[in-house]
């Protein structure tokens, strides 16, 4: 048996999520169904995280073991438009998709401006309200460095802000694109459900006055997730690279 190590890219507002659910089409399951169709026999994929319905991937990484040699561009050729493998490769069998990364990278994509162009609509969250970068980027330290985040979490009472709530984000970039178009990049070793969401919602909000760069600490301090602010919408967002 052949472990292959994928790395894949997807529009994410096609599908319902990573992960397979009985009411959506996720991209495990266009996955798995292409390699059982290729390969004659049931596949199962697990991957290095479980994005939300309307999050982007841009490397996506996922494994899979294989009896048989299995034909990349075969593969390519059974999976919907939306969704494309940009490498395949056998790999060692102690690799795992999602316990063997040492970090992700993720970007949050927004504008600003009065108008939204058309092909932003699905990547780029569209903001156009009067929001200071200066007042963000001076919000932005405070959540840089190992901290319990589970506060900017939306499962504080289940899952991994329970139980491993103490995350290290090495980084959170904010990059001005001009004419009302910046991303933010973020670098950790892990996130919680929806932690980059609810950071950007919080950050929006510092930016358009709504919230106090010390209202940050206080969901620190008190890990109560009804003290940040509200969710910044999924399609803005893109699993960028998964690190090994």
């Amino acid at each position: 048996m052949q472990k292959y190590k994928i790395t894949l890219a997807y529009d994410g507002s096609s599908f319902g999520g990573w992960q397979v659910q009985p009411n959506a089409f996720t991209v495990q399951q266009a996955l798995e169904e292409a390699l059982t169709s290729l390969l004659a026999r049931p596949i199962r994929v697990e991957g290095a995280s479980r994005t939300d319905a309307g999050v982007h991937a841009d490397m996506q990484v996922a494994h899979f073991e294989s009896p048989v040699p299995v034909d990349h561009a075969a593969l390519n050729a059974l999976l919907p438009p939306a969704l494309l493998i940009t490498d395949l490769s056998p790999t060692d069998t102690g690799f795992h998709a999602r316990f063997s990364a040492k970090g992700k990278i993720y970007l949050y994509r927004i504008n600003l401006a009065s108008l939204q162009l058309p092909f932003e609509r699905k990547n780029r969250l569209f903001f156009p309200f009067h929001t200071s970068l200066a007042h963000i980027e001076k919000a932005i330290p405070h959540f840089i460095g190992t901290k319990n985040f589970r506060g900017f979490s939306n499962e504080s009472h289940r899952g991994s802000a329970q139980n491993k709530p103490v995350k290290t984000l090495f980084k959170l970039g904010l990059e001005d694109e001009g004419e009302g178009r910046f991303t933010f990049l973020f670098h950790g070793d892990g996130f919680l459900y929806r932690m980059v969401r609810n950071i950007v919602g919080m950050l929006l909000e510092i930016g358009k006055g709504g919230r106090d760069i010390d209202d940050i600490e206080k969901v620190f301090c008190t890990q109560d997730r009804r003290l940040a602010a509200t969710t910044a919408p999924a399609h803005g967002l893109t699993l960028h690279k998964v690190l090994y």
